[in-house]
């Protein structure tokens, strides 16, 4: 009797998104994003740096992939998640997030309305915060580097906050201190070394797919 291999549904998307996402570049232009974030803290000259990820991530990182990724693995259109669910699940976890936070800082510190506590601690904050991303990105993809890269965020928004750091920066986040801007400096920094090392290791390893009939 011949036997057929059953796939899982899960599986198969797993695989398809880490492959989709193996050229780097979503941690490159997140890292991107980060670093002009935190460079617009100290100039606003720098804000396009920072928003230009954001607002055109999705065509710039189209762009590219049309001349670098799909001629080397194919294009696959992935489904798309609820845009309603996600951005319920993005509030519930922002706001658990938060509320855990308050919590916390109630039981340490008998306090939750001195804004000086909040900014003091605003790098492991943020981190929290960009954990649920990192988390999401694991869960949908199954890679380790993303697990790396929460891990690394999470130690720098711990030892940002605890450490003293006599800086000012005049601008955007520049008013929760210094250790956020650092925050957003060092992880954007290591994103985009990240994102440039996976991009030149797949269009080295990746050779371009003859096209049919040539």
């Amino acid at each position: 009797m011949k036997m057929f291999k059953s796939y899982d549904e899960s599986d198969i998307e797993r695989r398809l998104f880490r492959d989709s996402t193996q050229d780097g570049l979503m941690e490159l232009l997140l890292g991107v994003s980060m670093v002009g974030l935190a460079a617009a803290s100290a100039s606003l000259l720098f804000t396009p740096l920072y928003i230009a990820p954001l607002a055109f991530g999705r065509h710039i990182s189209e762009a590219i992939r049309r001349r670098y990724t799909y001629p080397r693995i194919g294009y696959v259109k992935l489904r798309e998640e609820p845009t309603g669910r996600s951005v319920v699940g993005v509030l519930l976890y922002e706001f658990l997030v938060l509320t855990g936070t308050a919590a916390a800082f109630l039981l340490l510190f008998g306090d939750i309305a001195n804004f000086r506590l909040w900014a003091r601690w605003s790098p492991l904050i943020i981190s929290a915060l960009l954990l649920g991303l990192f988390l999401h990105l694991r869960g949908r993809s199954g890679s380790l580097r993303y697990l790396a890269l929460a891990s690394i965020s999470v130690a720098a928004g711990f030892v940002l906050s605890v450490v003293n750091i006599d800086l000012t920066f005049p601008h955007l986040f520049g008013e929760l201190g210094p250790g956020a801007v650092l925050y957003f400096l060092f992880v954007g920094a290591v994103m985009i070394v990240s994102g440039v090392a996976r991009f030149a290791y797949f269009v080295s390893r990746s050779p371009v797919a003859p096209e049919e009939g040539a």
